[in-house]
């Protein structure tokens, strides 16, 4: 009951969150911009994906002892679940609102069989991260309450519900400065625009995602002994 609940919550999460900027926007500010929901759900889906794999990893860091020790798993497999399973949860969420995007879209379709690729990018991105946060977590008791702020500042300048566009272009940079921009936009090509992402955001996309991997597997081999005394 629990999982299947989960999954429910995958769906109707994004779609709450959804609701309220839309309505927000749309009803209070007056923005014109077209199937504006849709635009703001292309945004949330993945941001939700990156955010709530970054906190359980470094909510779940100093309880090594019990989840590895416990289960005698090798250190970075509890990052790794914790990730592939927000993976899942973000997969539950998509793929049941897909109709929606094609029905207020239909151009989409052209371009759908290219969305595992920025998927595996983001899952290799976040990872790497996960890696990362869950090494500085075991140095740092307090970096939950220090992301609660970061991951607030960095929710407004993920262009979640806005595009690049409407940005002015002397604050374009900070945004572009976001490494979550070039996911986030990607996914909003093919699910909201129905347009393929060009060549240079695909390979920046792909250097970043193994950037950020090899950063973090490199992190997490050198700081594997102290992560074992957390047994």
């Amino acid at each position: 009951a629990g999982s299947k609940l989960g999954m429910l919550w995958a769906v109707f999460n994004p779609l709450l969150i959804m609701c309220v900027i839309s309505f927000v926007f749309t009803e209070i500010l007056k923005t014109e911009v077209k199937n504006f929901p849709l635009l703001v759900l292309s945004g949330i889906l993945p941001w939700f994906f990156f955010l709530n794999s970054a906190s359980e990893v470094v909510a779940a860091a100093r309880n090594n002892k019990v989840l590895l020790g416990e289960f005698i798993l090798s250190p970075e497999m509890l990052p790794v679940s914790l990730v592939l399973s927000n993976l899942i949860r973000f997969l539950a969420g998509l793929i049941p609102l897909l109709p929606i995007f094609i029905i207020f879209n239909a151009q989409i379709i052209r371009n759908l069989f290219l969305l595992p690729i920025p998927l595996c990018l983001y899952l290799f991105f976040a990872l790497g991260i996960s890696l990362i946060l869950n090494v500085i977590a075991l140095y740092i008791k307090d970096l939950p309450h220090v992301l609660d702020i970061g991951f607030m500042f960095l929710f407004w300048i993920t262009p979640v519900f806005y595009t690049l566009d409407a940005v002015p272009a002397g604050y374009r940079w900070v945004i572009m400065l976001n490494p979550l921009t070039s996911y986030v936009n990607i996914f909003r090509l093919l699910l909201y625009q129905g347009s393929c992402p060009g060549i240079e955001e695909w390979i920046f996309a792909a250097a970043l995602s193994m950037l950020s991997l090899i950063c973090g597997l490199l992190l997490f081999k050198t700081k594997e002994s102290d992560i074992l005394k957390y047994r």
